[in-house]
């Protein structure tokens, strides 16, 4: 992400060319995994720790815990 993006929305279109929404989880984790440093590891062309993080992000979304938590608070 460049100087002067912020968020999601922007770090997805520039990443990966449309909206968050759209994202696949796979994305979304890669997306997430550059964090706090944007400026220096790439979701576009995420080397070996940014695709470690974001296996890890995704396996911890799978949680039955963390499954429960979206289902019960679905409204929100």
């Amino acid at each position: 992400i460049s100087s002067g993006q912020f968020g999601a929305e922007a770090g997805s279109m520039y990443a990966f060319g449309r909206s968050a929404s759209t994202l696949s989880p796979r994305e979304a984790a890669l997306l997430a995994a550059i964090l706090p440093n944007p400026l220096r590891r790439s979701a576009r062309n995420p080397g070996p720790g940014v695709r470690r993080l974001a296996g890890t992000y995704m396996v911890r979304a799978q949680a039955p815990a963390l499954q429960r938590c979206w289902s019960e608070n679905r409204a929100f």
